[in-house]
């Protein structure tokens, strides 16, 4: 079976959401491919009446769930027993099915080389302006601002640091449950789906669910042929799989399956190619700095803030940019930069930190199971900090393909090994000297050599040359032979050519933005 179309886009995240609307507010025709289902939620149905539409879930027990939504990618290295993770959203939507909503413009510092000269803050400004508008993003005030955030804010004040509400993309369904990560029931968030993919469908775009892309090849004509194929839902019992290949030849198509899958197609894809895959492919992978540091806070907390509320609130409602402009204490001025965010999450974090030195309870010291460890989490839930870490990391990721499927590396290059500890530094001064609190020893003390990460981004990454990335600033992708891949793009979060030191959301949509209009333009 063969289909055609002005414009095949792969994936729907905050790429390929743009690319959809864009292209089809424009006059293509558009057909986009998701691998995941269309997620819905109890409150404000958009999705009713659809055959694939699933319901979000909120609970931790049903592990089915959390297998469904979210898509893993992993690598192992059996000499260092290192462990490497990368988690994304599985659905139409993509990440922002799974996000926690904050919507932050990079810093004007990190567009520096291997950034194209056509790309800076001040070029991207209008078409953050534009995602901003699509996604009808509000900026938090402190009256929005939960008891965790203003206990962090609290102990970064003392501290002489400064903190700042966050621009997010909750509506006026959110009811501050802080399930945000994990599929929001009440539709009290505005993500990709809503906000750019049910525009464009009822404006002509066709959507596919359950599509997973196999490769890509050259069609006559100048046209692409993408083959993809049509996966069973796994929640039917028993189900089995026929296999069989479905095709579209379009003029353009635009992968934005995510920094991993994105990669992956292109490996898979590269034999088919005239001159194979640019060689910069899957490298450079970064993991946006990307780490979890545990904070808790003494019982003599002021009174205002007494009683504190794990759950109540915004995911992340305060952000501290204090050290992407400062060095924190024993740093000189090249340490490596990054953000912080307390995070309300679940407390399962803290349940995999070992027994922090010098901490005792009623129990004696903290168990990592056992009586102990329930004593020290019920504390936990109105002491604890998490607090979530991203900086300019070393790039020092790839993508790679096992037996056509792909994993995932990271090496923990010595800027990554400074980010880390520049960032412990960082949380220390903030809840040890502000807070009179105690750091907990962090995951990547004890398992130095493991990578994750929620925020990947560079494996296909824009520059003026091949010899430095795979796509130019339109996203076209490079011919390693010379010249352009005509027709062919990759256009999400892998395109990003540096580590942002903030969530990805927003500068994946403004670059998608931007690069569409020079198509449009042209």
């Amino acid at each position: 079976m063969t289909a055609t179309t002005d414009v095949c886009v792969i994936g729907s995240g905050f790429g390929g959401g743009v690319v959809t609307l864009r292209m089809t507010q424009a006059g293509r025709s558009v057909t986009l491919l998701e691998q995941g289902h269309r997620w819905d939620s109890a409150i404000n149905q958009r999705w009713s009446g659809y055959a694939d539409a699933k319901e979000f879930q909120q609970t931790n027990g049903d592990l089915k769930y959390w297998m469904d939504i979210f898509s893993f990618a992993a690598g192992t290295n059996l000499l260092s027993n290192a462990v490497y993770a990368v988690i994304s959203g599985r659905g139409l939507g993509g990440g922002s099915l799974v996000y926690s909503g904050v919507e932050l413009r990079a810093p004007s510092e990190i567009f520096t080389s291997p950034w194209p000269a056509a790309i800076n803050r001040s070029t991207l400004d209008p078409y953050y302006t534009k995602a901003e508008t699509q996604l009808e993003v509000t900026q938090l005030g402190w009256q929005d601002v939960g008891m965790k955030d203003s206990a962090f804010a609290w102990a970064a004040g003392n501290a002489g640091v400064s903190v700042d509400p966050t621009p997010v993309i909750q509506n006026q369904n959110c009811g501050d449950m802080g399930w945000c990560n994990n599929g929001c029931r009440r539709g009290g968030k505005n993500t990709v789906d809503r906000m750019y993919i049910y525009p464009a469908e009822q404006k002509g775009a066709t959507v596919i669910t359950g599509a997973m892309v196999l490769d890509i090849e050259p069609a006559s004509g100048g046209k692409w042929q993408v083959n993809y194929t049509q996966l069973p839902d796994p929640s039917t019992p028993n189900f089995t799989w026929t296999g069989g290949t479905t095709s579209i030849i379009a003029n353009d198509v635009y992968i934005c399956a995510g920094a991993v899958n994105s990669a992956g197609i292109l490996l898979r894809s590269s034999g088919n190619l005239p001159s194979g895959a640019p060689p910069q492919t899957g490298k450079n992978l970064s993991r946006d700095g990307d780490g979890m540091i545990i904070g808790i806070l003494p019982d003599s907390l002021p009174s205002q803030l007494d009683g504190l509320n794990m759950w109540a609130g915004i995911v992340d409602a305060v952000t501290c940019f204090h050290y992407m402009f400062n060095p924190p204490p024993g740093f000189g001025s090249n340490w490596q930069k990054f953000i912080l965010q307390p995070v309300r999450m679940l407390p399962m974090a803290a349940a995999l930190t070992l027994d922090p030195a010098g901490m005792t309870n009623s129990t004696g010291n903290m168990a990592t199971f056992g009586l102990g460890n329930k004593h020290w989490m019920e504390k936990y839930g109105s002491r604890m900090l998490q607090i979530g870490v991203m900086g300019i990391d070393g790039m020092d990721g790839q993508v790679s393909l096992t037996a056509g499927i792909p994993t995932v590396t990271f090496s923990n290059s010595q800027e990554t090994l400074n980010l880390r500890a520049a960032a412990l530094a960082g949380v220390k001064q903030i809840i040890e000297t502000g807070g009179g609190g105690t750091v907990l020893t962090t995951w990547e003390e004890y398992r130095p050599n493991d990578g994750y990460t929620i925020h990947p981004l560079g494996s296909c990454r824009m520059a003026d040359s091949v010899s430095e990335g795979v796509v130019d600033s339109s996203g076209t992708v490079y011919n390693p032979s010379g010249g352009l891949y005509n027709g062919l793009h990759v256009l999400d979060c892998s395109v990003l050519s540096t580590p942002i030191a903030v969530n990805t959301s927003l500068t994946t949509a403004a670059v998608s933005e931007f690069a569409v209009a020079q198509a449009l333009a042209s």
